[in-house]
Formats: structure tokens, sequence, C-alpha cells
């Protein structure tokens, strides 16, 4: 039986996304391959992800906070909290270095929170804030499919991210837009205007005349 690792392209395994069907084996198994070249695309998104949502920010200062949000947590989590727990990876994995926390699974959990956290705030629509947490989610899942994470490093490392990421908009918060601010106030107003015209209207006619 052909080892997908040992078939895997440099560049797919430098990146740590080897497919687990190999290329040689596409014909035999056209669906199969299929599949596990989308989750293979899933996987390689980590950065083309956040790209597309700092793009989406349309407030500076929002787009600044976001890289601390996003690149602190995913930091410590490959350089330092991987190597203090130094948990294996599943047997057959392609990659030899410790797996727990799944990195790949933090930056979904990254992107899964901003994501919330700028819809809330009406700072990118609803359509692309259920793309990018739909491509989050599929991100956490390929790294279990692939094989390079069991469920419990995903599970650990998405949680990890999504909590990191609200801790961290305590100190660097996602400031909802100026218009958008503007437009409550206005609304504000006309509402207590067509209150007092009710109110008014309400009167009796008789203390209308006093």
């Amino acid at each position: 039986m052909v080892n997908h690792c040992d078939e895997c392209p440099y560049y797919f395994d430098l990146l740590n996304v080897c497919p687990i069907v190999p290329f040689s084996q596409a014909g035999e198994q056209p669906w199969e391959f299929l599949i596990s070249f989308v989750m293979v695309l899933a996987s390689t998104n980590v950065l083309f992800n956040f790209a597309s949502v700092f793009y989406t920010t349309t407030n500076w200062i929002n787009k600044i906070h976001l890289l601390p949000i996003y690149a602190v947590p995913l930091l410590l989590s490959e350089l330092v909290l991987k190597f203090v727990l130094n948990q294996p990876r599943p047997d057959g994995a392609c990659a030899d270095t410790p797996g727990m926390p799944s990195g790949h699974a933090v930056a979904s959990g990254l992107i899964f929170a901003i994501v919330c956290v700028l819809q809330m705030t009406k700072l990118i629509p609803k359509t692309y804030a259920f793309l990018y947490i739909s491509i989050a989610v599929l991100q956490a899942y390929s790294r279990i499919h692939l094989g390079y994470h069991d469920y419990l490093q995903v599970f650990v490392g998405f949680s990890l991210g999504t909590s990191s990421a609200l801790i961290l908009m305590m100190f660097f918060p996602i400031y909802p837009k100026k218009d958008e601010l503007n437009t409550k106030e206005e609304k504000l107003v006309v509402d207590q205007d067509y209150l007092y015209q009710i109110a008014m209207a309400n009167q009796s006619p008789a203390s209308q005349m006093v």
C-alpha cells in the first residue's frame, strides 16, 4: 500500500497539508482524492482567511487591533504551548512535531470569535460573516481529516483561539462604525419626537384651550 506521506509534494509537506489520497491514486479514487484535496485547500487558508477579514474591516483602528488579537495567541501556541505540552500527533501523521494544540484550529477559533464580534458591531455583512465562519470550521475539521491532529487537539485549539480573541479584545477593542452610531442616535431622536406628537394629540380639547 502506498504511504501518502512518502508521495506528498514538497510544498504540501512544508505546509503540513499532505492529502490522505496520494496524487498517484487520484484516478483510482477520484471522489476520495477530491474530498482530500478540498481539505488541503481548507488547511492552507490560515493567512488568507485572516487577510480577507482584515480587508473587509473598514476601520483602520480595528485593522490595527486585529493584528495582535490574531498573531499573539497563534505564535504562543505554535512556539511555546506545543512544546510545553509535547503531546504527539496521531499515528500516521505526516509530521513529527508536537500536536497539542492544533495551530490551525487556534487560527480557526480566532477567526470565529473575531468575525462574530465584527458582525455584531455591523462591521461586516452577514453573508461575509457566514462565509468566513464556514471556512474557519472547515479548516479546523480538515486537520482531523488529513490525520495531523485528533479531535481533542483540534477542540482545545479552537477553544483556545476563541477565548484568547475575546480576552484580547478587552485590551484591543473593536469599535463600531461612526455612521452606525449616528444612525442609532437619529432614530432615537425621531422616536422621541413621534412619542411627543402622540402625547399632544391625545390631550383633551379642554386642556388645549386653557
